[in-house]
């Protein structure tokens, strides 16, 4: 859910970025489980969208600990018949290092388009970036002008706890560009932040749409969570794995206002775009929701059980009850498989928008025998609207 609302986010702000969908996959006739389907920053994607053939200068960025040129090494050139040619990429990060202000870059760095990531990155925690020193390219465009361009967003939207109430200059480390750009002078920052706000940020553009995006989904997670006669997962392949599936109940109330833990504490969707709507609004003076800005507000938070058992340690809550309005404390047990079934049936009818079979061409030997060709099939079940609603 994460993954799919950034690159939404990006699409609705116009900007240049992947495009994420839903799949189902499927291994030699077997279901192998619900999965998020992402674009990458691959050199036929620059073909795609900027009609660049082979492209010198898209760099990829492992570890890339800041935008100077003695840190080069940390982005790699995706071209391999010019890895060895980096002479744009070094002069790019030199004017880098000797920038003092804005106007020093404007004319390489597509600075307004930077400036929108990182507001994206602030308002929905994420520090899995560039400030993390990665998980980003670095492409020169064919105007002459180099673009950031970010991914992997599993780690955004509320997964880092110290992120919440606080302002850009306290969540961002100390990079140079970050200096030359926000914090030398952050009325840039602040004016693309708003507009971020009022675009599309706010509870009553998100709440709804991931009210969409569930309802659409909610049949394909079902059967994501529906055991086979050996009791297993789809796509469960490690039985040595420790990794606890989430239950439905928690899959619907942690995409909502309850506070939970995956690989960490992190809090619900709807929860953590309340709470950063309400401080960045106060904090930065802007012109938002009287709705949402209000106390007042009410909203239903969950208490979920990790098993059947009834033992109340087996309950986690991440909750901040002080601070927050509550409706209901209701106590939610792990669905039975016939009550999945159940629930499927009562729910939209599922809908395939695409399949695309692909086949395992490895095995030469076995290309006369088509029974024991392996092959894998993806259906592709997001359809118009999720394509075009932002």
């Amino acid at each position: 859910m994460r993954t799919k609302l950034i690159s939404d986010i990006h699409n609705r702000l116009g900007l240049k970025s992947v495009s994420s969908t839903y799949v189902q996959l499927y291994i030699n006739d077997e279901f192998m489980g619900l999965y998020i389907f992402n674009d990458d920053y691959k050199l036929s994607w620059i073909e795609e969208v900027y009609g660049e053939k082979n492209t010198k200068n898209l760099y990829k960025c492992d570890y890339m600990y800041d935008l100077l040129p003695e840190y080069s090494f940390g982005c790699s050139n995706e071209n391999e018949e010019e890895i060895n040619n980096n002479s744009e990429w070094i002069e790019f990060l030199t004017a880098v290092k000797n920038a003092k202000s804005a106007t020093d870059l404007e004319d390489i760095f597509e600075i307004d388009h930077f400036l929108y990531e990182m507001a994206i990155d602030y308002l929905t925690g994420a520090y899995d970036h560039i400030q993390n020193t990665h998980n980003y390219y670095m492409y020169k465009q064919p105007n002459g002008k180099w673009i950031y361009l970010s991914y992997d967003f599993d780690h955004d939207f509320g997964q880092d706890m110290g992120f919440l109430r606080s302002s850009i200059t306290n969540t961002i480390r100390d990079i140079h560009l970050m200096e030359v750009l926000i914090f030398n002078d952050s009325s840039g920052f602040e004016k693309i932040l708003s507009e971020v706000v009022s675009k599309v940020f706010n509870p009553a553009i998100l709440y709804p749409y991931i009210d969409e995006i569930k309802k659409y989904i909610k049949p394909y997670v079902i059967l994501d969570k529906i055991k086979d006669t050996n009791g297993n997962y789809p796509g469960s392949i490690n039985s040595n794995s420790d990794y606890d599936h989430f239950t439905l109940e928690q899959w619907d109330a942690y995409s909502e206002f309850t506070n939970g833990y995956s690989d960490r504490e992190s809090y619900g969707l709807k929860y953590w775009i309340l709470i950063k709507y309400r401080y960045v609004c106060d904090y930065y003076h802007l012109e938002c929701d009287s709705t949402y800005l209000d106390e007042n507000f009410q909203y239903s938070i969950k208490n979920i059980i990790i098993n059947n058992d009834d033992d109340d340690d087996d309950i986690k809550q991440y909750n901040d009850y002080k601070s927050d309005t509550i409706i209901s404390d209701e106590v939610q047990s792990e669905s039975t498989q016939s009550d999945l079934l159940d629930t499927l049936d009562d729910d939209i009818p599922i809908e395939i928008d695409e399949s695309i079979v692909i086949e395992d061409e490895s095995d030469s030997d076995n290309d006369d025998d088509d029974d024991n060709d392996e092959y894998s099939v993806v259906n592709i079940i997001s359809n118009e609207y999720h394509k075009n609603y932002y």
